[in-house]
């Protein structure tokens, strides 16, 4: 009759028939998994070469202005150290009077001022200096 035996039972259990799948092929899982990774870890490398190929133009673009802030920054710093320099020199209790003639074009009494004039006015005052001799 259709009596069900125990040893019927035993042949069916999943982990039998888990180790029969594997006897018939035991790096069947170990291969995909290996093609898987190799899959993503291309997407990803294509994904990241592309990126980095996108910011090619705006890191030179970039490195453009940094060079022009650079050269900005130069002239800023010499002009910053010639004023430092007039700094020092406007307010040194010696150079007082020093600044203020030089700003003022002042002289003091008992200086004489020298007014340098071209050859040609030269040569004519030494003619008539001569002449009045």
């Amino acid at each position: 009759m259709n009596a069900v035996r125990k040893d019927d039972y035993q042949d069916c259990r999943p982990s039998k028939l888990r180790k029969q799948k594997s006897k018939t092929n035991p790096y069947r899982n170990m291969i995909t998994e290996s093609a898987i990774k190799l899959t993503v870890n291309i997407f990803l490398s294509s994904v990241a070469i592309g990126s980095l190929l996108q910011l090619l133009p705006y890191q030179s673009a970039q490195k453009s202005k940094l060079e022009e802030v650079s050269r900005e920054v130069n002239k800023t710093e010499a002009r910053v150290n010639e004023l430092r320099d007039n700094f020092s020199q406007n307010f040194a209790t010696g150079e007082v009077k020093k600044v203020m003639q030089e700003q003022n074009n002042v002289i003091s009494p008992n200086q004489l001022r020298v007014v340098f004039s071209p050859q040609t006015d030269l040569e004519n005052q030494t003619q008539i200096s001569q002449k009045k001799r």
